[in-house]
């Protein structure tokens, strides 16, 4: 396995359009050739060294798929994954690489114009903490489904394969005088102070620069530019920038009303991952909560008496403590004793994170209960109510919808009548399970099709929502049965050590009231 034999490139790269019939006869094999196949073990290493000397005279994407943790050849790796470690102080360390062998092989890569999608399947531990610089330096992405998640795997590579793609790219960011850019953040290489090396670019990838001022800025404004320079599919080099003129104000309130809050919530979510990758989680959740603390105190401080007693946000971040609850219960930093967060799935997050629009991220942030159906009201024609995010909103003769991000929650309450359930093709239950004056639905045959066509356009607007980076599946729970995953999700419940919304309002309500 470290003498890997491999063809020459011209003899395996060709066109797509006139080797189409040759690829999908090799990918119906696949399935049949190794269906007899004993061995379980993982040459992924040296799989993975053979693709990149393959497409170095050429450059591209590689999709790389792994089930299993290395164990032959080079890059081979031993299960590392510790349950005691879980939720304690070291977990951390589990989130660290156990080697430097793929963030060489990434750099290799990178050089050559070569970008890595990792795809991680099934549920054992491939020890992702040690895979994730492969993708990491090629400005790639990891895609992590587990036996819950899969079925999103087929839409979500029909997503990699068709999205604009732009090739052999390289990223610089020129400020004015008196401003730096100090940390950049998202999979890339940085190449030099202003330059980032992107051997692929997609438009499902974001990247988060910093700016810090050097010195007083005299001037009213200041000036940010971006040049990308890239390949086209067609083969076409062009240079795309972007200059934003930005305003330069004494006014602290002028500022503050300024602030972008999802631009902010990214900022701050990017840094706190920054942090716990080689700190412990609470740590880095502790530090981005003093950030908010400061903002809070800083208002306080320029407020009128009468104002003292309130905790005060402009109208521009009035959202950001909720998105801050939100994003601690996700895998990236969570800290739930309940539900133990596997290192992969943690590195899984902080990935997804760092690289996805925050706009198709606040699903994760906001995890409201949509109604979608109650005996007590008619809601046909009309939007789904909302519900807090609680134990208590769960009725067992309603049906609920949380998206969550990775997937789509849908809570059956067991009063719920077969007629509902088979309307929105869900699983039915056994009607003597329940009291007879439950099986009986209050609403015509008519609004039955108008309610079930209303709750599949909130699941797949849902879906929509996150889909530029993750495909989220509908996931179904149990009749009047919840799981721990949506408990941890309920963000108006405390799920130890997390606390609910309330408490972490009030906890930073008291923390803004210390001199």
């Amino acid at each position: 396995a470290s003498d890997v034999y491999k063809r020459q490139p011209e003899d395996l790269i060709v066109p797509l359009g006139e080797s189409i019939d040759l690829i999908e006869g090799l990918l119906e094999q696949l399935p049949v050739m190794f269906a007899d196949n004993k061995c379980v073990d993982s040459c992924f290493g040296p799989a993975l060294t053979a693709a990149i000397s393959l497409m170095t005279p050429v450059g591209g994407k590689i999709v790389a798929s792994v089930g299993s943790i290395p164990t032959l050849g080079e890059g081979k790796l031993t299960a590392r994954y510790d349950p005691s470690l879980v939720g304690q102080p070291k977990e951390y360390t589990m989130s660290v690489p156990a080697s430097d062998w793929y963030k060489h092989r990434s750099l290799a890569a990178s050089q050559a114009q070569i970008s890595i999608d990792l795809v991680v399947n099934g549920d054992a531990h491939v020890d992702l903490a040690t895979l994730a610089p492969i993708s990491r330096y090629t400005s790639g992405h990891i895609y992590r489904y587990t036996s819950k998640t899969e079925e999103g795997f087929t839409k979500q590579m029909e997503r990699i394969l068709l999205r604009n793609t732009a090739f052999e790219s390289v990223l610089r960011i020129r400020t004015s005088s008196k401003l730096t850019a100090p940390n950049f953040f998202g999979h890339c290489f940085v190449r030099g102070a202003d330059l980032l090396a992107l051997p692929l670019c997609d438009e499902d990838t974001t990247y988060a620069v910093q700016l810090n001022v050097t010195e007083k800025l005299t001037s009213n404004v200041a000036y940010v530019q971006f040049a990308l320079l890239y390949t086209t599919s067609t083969r076409e080099r062009r240079i795309r920038v972007h200059t934003f003129r930005l305003g330069v104000s004494n006014s602290p309130a002028k500022v503050m009303n300024g602030l972008d809050e999802l631009a902010v919530a990214g900022m701050m979510t990017k840094t706190c991952i920054d942090m716990g990758v080689n700190n412990p989680i609470a740590v880095a959740q502790q530090k981005t909560t003093d950030r908010l603390s400061a903002i809070l105190k800083y208002l306080k401080g320029k407020v009128q008496d009468r104002y003292l007693n309130q905790m005060l946000l402009p109208e521009s971040l009035k959202h950001l403590p909720q998105i801050l609850a939100g994003f601690y219960r996700c895998a990236a930093v969570r800290s739930i004793s309940a539900l133990d967060t596997l290192p992969d799935d943690r590195v899984a997050s902080m990935s997804l994170f760092m690289t996805s629009p925050i706009e198709s991220l606040t699903s994760m942030f906001f995890n409201w209960l949509y109604i979608v159906y109650t005996p007590k009201e008619k809601q046909v024609g009309s939007d789904f109510h909302e519900a807090p995010p609680s134990l208590s909103s769960l009725r067992n003769d309603c049906l609920f919808l949380m998206e969550t991000g990775f997937v789509v929650y849908a809570f059956i309450g067991k009063y719920v009548p077969p007629q509902v359930l088979e309307a929105y093709g869900l699983p039915l239950r056994d009607p003597l399970q329940s009291p007879v004056e439950y099986n009986t639905c209050p609403f015509t045959e008519d609004e039955l099709v108008t309610l079930s066509t209303q709750y599949r356009d909130t699941v797949d607007r849902f879906q929509q929502i996150a889909s530029p980076c993750q495909v989220s599946p509908l996931e179904v729970s149990k009749h009047g049965q919840t799981t721990k995953f949506l408990q941890a999700c309920l963000v108006e419940d405390d799920a130890k050590p997390a606390v609910s919304y309330l408490n972490f309002l009030t906890a930073l309500y008291k923390k803004a009231q210390e001199k």
